[in-house]
This record gives structure tokens, sequence and C-alpha cells, in this order.
């Protein structure tokens, strides 16, 4: 398939390449509703392709972990890694983190 330009090897339906389309032409926000199964990650391999020092955000870690092994060019990572990043590089690395 081929889509503006970048040809990848995923067969997308008519829903993820509405996806796709909305991620790199629309504005605003979107929510994918989606079961088990449905090709959500999938969908996120091709999006990929097409943004540039982008990060995806997971639940979890282990998500995050599972993510990061089959997405290239971006970065992943959970909401509260990237909040920890956010202070060290604002206060450097010494913080005193409290685990509660």
């Amino acid at each position: 398939m081929e889509y503006l330009g970048v040809t990848h090897p995923f067969n997308l339906s008519v829903y993820q390449i509405k996806i796709l389309d909305w991620v790199v032409n629309g504005n605003g926000n979107a929510i994918v509703d989606a079961v088990a199964g449905s090709g959500k990650t999938f969908t996120l391999k091709a999006i990929s392709l097409y943004l540039k020092n982008a990060i995806f955000l997971a639940f979890n870690k282990h998500i995050a972990d599972e993510l990061s092994k089959k997405l290239t060019g971006v970065n992943v990572s959970t909401i509260h890694s990237l909040g920890l990043r956010a202070l060290k590089y604002k206060f450097g690395n010494n913080l005193e983190i409290n685990g509660r």
C-alpha cells in the first residue's frame, strides 16, 4: 500500500486508513474505540511511518515495552515515565522520589 508517497507492507482496512488519514491530515481530538484483536497495534505500526519525533504513550510499562518492540522511529513510554523525564530535565537527576 502507498499513502502520501510512503510505501509500506500493510494491508489496511477502510477504518484503519481513515484513522491514518486523520493522524496525518486531521486536527482536534480523536478516539479509537476497538476491541482486542481488531488491529490497533497494526494501525499504530502504519502510523509510526508518518510521524517524526513522536512519542506513543502506553497505559503501563508492560504495554510500553511490547509497543517499543513493534514500532520503529518513535519513542514509547508510560505517562509516568514521561513526567519523570520532564522533572529531571527541569530539576536535574538528583530528584528524591517518594515511592508512595
